[in-house]
């Protein structure tokens, strides 16, 4: 089940449309996107593309699919839970955007073929977004996951850095772009109070076809190699 608002495309953005908004890994981005975790969408071409939606908003709810979402020890969510997807653009300068996110997830339920008990979890966040131009751009997020009962999650921030590594052509939408991302975690439960944050350095590729089939790889720390796609 899904529903979206979401009128915010490339003709609002104007002139500074030179760079692909890439979706990274495990980050919440700074500009509005149909999420590629969700199971049970609908034709992502028929959501979102009324004039009556309000413009900078973006909704969506479904099964949770982590396997286009690498999911670390712990993460919230899974096979078996829903998860909802909320985005608010805040800011939107042309070549900078902001987005205020609100992510949330909760056991579907034996009725609905999901998990019957386990923890609800909300994660406000930020995300931005700046394209540098020729096809490079920055990202960066902050957010922190809530799990009820007085029990805070832990925060999470990152930035990210990508650039194309063919001939980049402005008014293309296509190729095959370089992204280094850096990931923080800081944990505030009990035994790593004031520890320092964990930091996790992923480099990839991100081949993309049209904004609708694109595919991602990239590398953890720990040697895991993931893959993504929407179509």
């Amino acid at each position: 089940m899904t529903e979206a608002w979401n009128s915010v495309d490339a003709v609002d953005i104007g002139s500074f449309a030179r760079t692909p908004r890439i979706p990274l890994f495990r980050m919440l981005p700074g500009f509005l996107t149909e999420p590629r975790w969700l199971g049970g969408l609908d034709d992502p071409a028929d959501v979102g593309r009324s004039d009556a939606n309000p413009k900078g908003i973006a909704l969506s709810v479904g099964d949770d699919n982590p396997f286009f979402d690498p999911r670390r020890p712990g993460d919230p969510g899974g096979v078996g839970y829903y998860r909802l997807h909320t985005q608010v653009q805040l800011v939107d300068w042309g070549p900078t955007s902001v987005c205020f996110g609100l992510q949330a997830w909760a056991p579907a339920g034996l009725e609905c073929g999901g998990v019957q008990d386990g923890p609800t979890v909300i994660a406000p966040g930020v995300g931005i977004f700046h394209d540098l131009g020729d096809g490079s751009g920055l990202h960066g997020f902050v957010g922190q996951n809530f799990h009820g009962r007085n029990h805070d999650g832990p925060l999470r921030c990152g930035m990210a850095w990508h650039c194309p590594i063919t001939p980049w052509d402005e008014i293309s939408d296509s190729g095959m772009f370089f992204f280094v991302q850096a990931h923080a975690r800081y944990d505030f439960s009990g035994d790593r109070q004031g520890r320092p944050m964990n930091w996790e350095l992923v480099p990839g590729l991100h081949w993309r076809v049209t904004e609708a089939f694109w595919m991602s790889i990239g590398a953890s720390r720990s040697g895991m190699v993931t893959c993504g796609w929407q179509f």
